[in-house]
């Protein structure tokens, strides 16, 4: 009975901002966005080692219901990712000489920095070739050349590998276009505004924020999906065909040019 008693008033202490006063608790988290993969990366980095196991049920989360929500979600986290890594303790410096091994740390650095890569190169694609096409400048090698064999390569290899992984996990064929199309929204989207958020914060031109997502299932939504549910199915088949046409008559085009 007395423990019950204490429930409320532990509940208004855990979830007040004064819970972490005098403690140890969240002290590695403080200063970044994304607190799980900096506090891991901290923790890691003292010589901690994850545990996993498989016969007690972890935390469980719920995704963002909408795809506002979810490139709002996806900014905040390429925020923080990009901010770590640009930090003093950016895995590419601070990790190698603290983590376990050093392919531990390039993990990290991967998580840290792909989001860059990603969105400088979905950008470049998006309009160099085509000034390139527009101007006159041969940008790919001909069809004739033996370089364009591993420029062909690497595009059907990468897709490929791509539709692999994802039919392998026992997904389908619309999951692997679906994972394309966001794929390309958040390159183009989150990752772009989140690394140029990280970069002003380290200038001093703004201050970090933390903005958060809905993830309560709204009723009237779900009703609205399941009525325009074929509908959708469809509009998704024709979207994605149109991006595969535009997407084919530039390369093609390209291609054409240099013969």
């Amino acid at each position: 009975m007395q423990r019950n008693n204490a429930q409320p008033d532990e509940t208004q202490l855990l979830a007040s901002c004064a819970y972490e006063d005098g403690t140890e608790w969240g002290k590695e988290a403080r200063g970044s966005v994304v607190e799980d993969y900096f506090t891991g990366f901290h923790l890691h980095c003292k010589g901690w080692i994850s545990v996993y196991n498989p016969k007690r049920p972890q935390f469980l989360g719920s995704g963002t219901t909408d795809l506002d929500e979810f490139l709002v979600q996806g900014t905040r986290w390429s925020s923080g990712l990009v901010d770590v890594a640009i930090s003093k303790f950016s895995p590419l410096i601070y990790g190698p000489f603290k983590t376990p091994t050093f392919l531990h740390s390039m993990c990290y650095a991967e998580l840290a920095i792909f989001l860059i890569f990603y969105f400088l190169s979905l950008w470049g694609f998006a309009t160099i070739p085509q000034l390139c096409l527009l101007n006159g400048i041969p940008l790919y090698p001909q069809v004739s050349n033996t370089y364009f064999i591993a420029f062909s390569f690497i595009f059907l290899s990468s897709h490929s590998k791509h539709l692999y992984e994802v039919l392998a996990t026992g997904s389908t064929f619309r999951h692997w276009v679906n994972e394309q199309r966001i794929w390309m929204m958040k390159s183009v989207t989150s990752h772009s505004y989140g690394s140029v958020d990280a970069v002003m914060e380290k200038l001093g031109m703004r201050e970090a924020r933390f903005f958060p997502t809905n993830k309560v299932d709204d009723v009237k939504q779900l009703k609205r999906c399941n009525v325009f549910s074929c509908l959708k199915d469809v509009l998704c088949f024709f979207l994605f065909k149109n991006y595969i046409t535009c997407y084919l008559v530039l390369q093609f085009s390209d291609i054409s040019f240099y013969l």
